[in-house]
């Protein structure tokens, strides 16, 4: 998401300001004018799958795939690694560090909320793009993230007025 920021900078052009716009400018990072990135939190994201979350020096595993062609599958408990004491993230870190998932999954909501506020854009949408107005939206689906949480995805228009309940026992037959 970082690319989009730093690439249009770079070539002097100024970042969108009608949309909400993720990335950060990471021209100092990349040409070596800095010494830290200024992002903490990186989430690995496949298709429409939170995967993974890195957070500092740590790394939670939200699925697991055995075999390349396999089906990923959520962990019960996410596997967390320390990658400056385990860089190849062969040992899983037990209990005494559990508590990294709470800045993780603070960062996964924080991140997530966007979506509420500004949708993603559908494949196929229309041009010209009109964003929905504040409070024009509702939740319909949901994804699951590993077992920290489920968030929307994708949201549809209101309805300008909301039909009654009807449970069909008025019905004149009985």
């Amino acid at each position: 998401m970082d690319w989009f920021t730093t690439l249009l900078l770079a070539a002097g052009a100024a970042v969108p300001e009608e949309r909400q716009i993720d990335g950060m400018d990471m021209r100092e990072f990349l040409l070596g004018d800095a010494g830290v990135s200024g992002r903490d939190t990186v989430l690995c994201i496949q298709g429409n799958r939170l995967q993974a979350v890195k957070w500092r020096q740590w790394k939670a595993h939200l699925f697991q795939q055995d075999e390349f062609l396999s089906t990923w599958t959520p962990y019960n408990m996410s596997h967390l690694h320390n990658l400056e004491w385990d860089p190849r993230e062969e040992h899983e870190i037990d209990f005494p560090h559990g508590w990294v998932v709470h800045p993780m999954a603070a960062a996964v909501g924080a991140f997530l909320r966007t979506f509420a506020m500004e949708p993603p854009i559908k494949p196929g949408t229309p041009d010209p793009y009109l964003p929905p107005r504040p409070g024009e939206m509702r939740p319909e689906e949901h994804l699951q993230l590993g077992v920290i949480t489920q968030f929307v995805t994708i949201l549809v228009k209101l309805h300008e007025e909301l039909p009654q309940p009807h449970s069909g026992l008025d019905h004149p037959s009985g």
